[in-house]
């Protein structure tokens, strides 16, 4: 949103004249920021097993690690 009313303000920049090429760098920098957030925010997240740890057997650990000494 902000990102396009920029456009407008450097289009308006341009009708009047005046130079627009350090506007429409820090626009392409504003651009590519925001897509590496989104590309972030997109990725997916490594979800927490719902029953809990596991050996590599399949049998879940039970307690702490202080709890399973021996």
């Amino acid at each position: 949103m902000q990102i396009g009313r920029q456009h407008n303000e450097i289009l308006q920049l341009k009708r009047a004249g005046i130079s627009t090429a350090s506007p429409k760098t820090l626009l392409q920098r504003m651009q590519v920021k925001v897509e590496g957030l989104c590309a972030e925010r997109n990725r997916p997240v490594r979800r927490k097993c719902p029953e809990g740890r596991s050996y590599t057997t399949g049998m879940p650990i039970k307690g702490t690690l202080a709890n399973r000494r021996m």
